[in-house]
């Protein structure tokens, strides 16, 4: 996870986005990242859409593995 924190540091997303990416790119749903961050499923998909468009990347999957990539500085 400290890595992950890293490269999303370096990516600079805005605050409330880089938390979902990193609850995204740790494997949880949804549901969860909502109920972690206290906001509804909708705006978890709404700052995915954001994320993703962002990074260029498709799924959850494909999120953490860019920033596992991510050089670290």
């Amino acid at each position: 996870p400290l890595r992950l924190v890293e490269a999303l540091r370096d990516i600079a997303l805005p605050e409330r986005q880089a938390e979902v990416a990193l609850l995204l790119a740790l494997g949880r749903t949804h549901e969860q990242v909502g109920d972690e961050l206290g906001i509804s499923r909708s705006t978890v998909v709404y700052h995915r859409r954001q994320i993703y468009n962002r990074l260029g990347v498709d799924s959850h999957e494909a999120l953490r593995e860019q920033l596992l990539a991510a050089p670290r500085h």
